[in-house]
This record gives structure tokens, C-alpha cells and sequence, in this order.
């Protein structure tokens, strides 16, 4: 949840970035604020690099990460919490 946080990370990599070959795996963990679910669509929509993933498991920070790790296509992997913002490319 807190869709003011998530939302303001992931746009900042997306505007901000000059880097382009990436991708975003949002690894949802039982949100259910409805604003925050309908960011997840939308953004999902808007930006084909950005991927929501439910994570329907008891809060585990390292098994989290863990599962976006092995949904993740990429080779370097850069783990970031929601209350990050780029602030330059």
C-alpha cells in the first residue's frame, strides 16, 4: 500500500533514468488500499517494463526478494525499497 511512496519510486526511474533497458518487478504483498491497486494497473498499462507481482505469503523481507529474483529477467539485479526517488539520470 501507501500509494504515494510506490508511485513516486517507480515514476522517478522511469523519468528520470536515462539507462532504458530495465525492468520494474513490483512485488505486491498483500496490498489493499484501493488507490494502491489501481496504480498497480495503471502503471502496468502505461509502461510495458513495469510488472506487478503478488507475493500472497506472511511478510518475509529476504523470500520476497527472493521471488521477484527468480521472476527476474535481467542479470543485474537492484533490490529498492518504495521510499526511494530518483533525483537525477
Amino acid at each position: 500500500d501507501r500509494r504515494s511512496l510506490t508511485e513516486t519510486a517507480v515514476r522517478s526511474i522511469l523519468e528520470k533514468s536515462t539507462y532504458t533497458n530495465y525492468e520494474i518487478l513490483i512485488l505486491d504483498n498483500g496490498s489493499v488500499e484501493a488507490e494502491t491497486l489501481e496504480f498497480f494497473s495503471q502503471i502496468q498499462e502505461e509502461d510495458h517494463r513495469v510488472k506487478v507481482l503478488a507475493y500472497d505469503y506472511p511478510f518475509n523481507y529476504s523470500a520476497i526478494n527472493n521471488f521477484g529474483a527468480r521472476h527476474a529477467k535481467g542479470t543485474i539485479i537492484g533490490l529498492i525499497n518504495n521510499d526511494i526517488e530518483v533525483i537525477n539520470g
